[in-house]
């Protein structure tokens, strides 16, 4: 078992996750995105403001986090600090999910 990288802790309808979202992390966050959308009521909201880095894995996981918001009448906020905006951008994740920047 690969060691984690990333800390998620949930409260509220809000997940935060801390650290690094590599590769190894996908399925860690799938598992705590369905939790948080299982658990959900109107608006949920997915708290990256301290990720220091994501791949396009992860960021492909929140395309589908997004999708199955939308399927159980929940909308997914995504949190993103400045730092991690350019490649956020560059995969086209703000043109579909709705995100919160935060300052770093």
């Amino acid at each position: 078992m690969v060691p984690s990288k990333a800390e998620y802790s949930k409260a509220k309808g809000v997940l935060h996750v801390v650290g690094k979202l590599d590769f190894a992390e996908e399925e860690g966050l799938r598992e705590m995105g369905k939790a948080l959308l299982s658990e959900g009521k109107g608006k949920v909201v997915l708290d990256l403001a301290k990720v220091t880095y994501i791949s396009s894995s992860c960021l492909g996981e929140l395309l589908v986090l997004d999708e199955e918001a939308k399927k159980l009448g929940l909308k997914l906020t995504v949190r993103v600090p400045r730092a991690l905006l350019y490649v956020y951008d560059l995969m086209g994740i703000r043109s579909v999910v709705d995100t919160e920047i935060v300052e770093d």
